[in-house]
């Protein structure tokens, strides 16, 4: 079954330095605050100059920036210095400071399931095969459009796939970001 959101489908809620887009949760019954969610797909926007990343024990985190430049420093592990589409993994219990005034795409994930990005950028109208090897496959408008699996696709707009075939054929539109996101499923203890 496929799920398309658009923005106008999105919920958007205030935290201590800007805002936090839910764009999907997987089950859908989940709720953010009790962690129950396999997975949550949402983009945030980071107002203040630094701000403290909540902790969230037993959440991997994929954070992908979309707009800005934003420093991470994850107290005792790793800092790095991300560009636009570029991302970083890390564990949600870390203690994790920022610096930079951002707008960001994240991958939350619990339990023992994973999930990786791919990032396409074309210019021109390109039509490519791409190989869907996940149990749940995400595509997200950044920018442009696209159509597939007999879906359009708009700017801001996010089809959710549970994989059915191995490959699919993505038509997509001149100058369009999309962010591809590939889930794999657990079983729960």
């Amino acid at each position: 079954m496929d799920v398309l959101r658009q923005k106008e489908d999105f919920k958007t809620n205030n935290w201590s330095g800007g805002t936090t887009t839910e764009l999907y949760i997987h089950p859908a019954q989940s709720v953010f605050k009790n962690l129950d969610f396999d997975f949550r797909l949402s983009i945030a926007t980071v107002e203040t100059a630094t701000s403290t990343f909540t902790s969230l024990p037993g959440v991997s985190r994929k954070l992908l920036l979309l707009e800005g430049s934003l420093h991470l420093n994850h107290l005792g592990h790793h800092e790095t210095d991300l560009k636009p589409l570029e991302w970083d993994t890390f564990s949600g219990d870390w203690q994790t400071l920022s610096k930079g005034k951002v707008t960001d795409f994240n991958l939350m994930l619990t339990g023992k399931n994973t999930g990786d990005f791919e990032i396409i950028k074309t210019v021109e109208k390109k039509e490519i095969s791409i190989a869907l090897k996940a149990d749940i496959i995400c595509f997200y408008v950044k920018e442009g459009g696209l159509k597939v699996k007999n879906q359009v696709l708009n700017k801001d707009t996010l089809l959710v796939h549970h994989v059915d075939t191995e490959n699919t054929v993505l038509s997509i539109n001149p100058n369009t970001t999309l962010i591809i996101v590939r889930i794999h499923l657990q079983p729960k203890a």
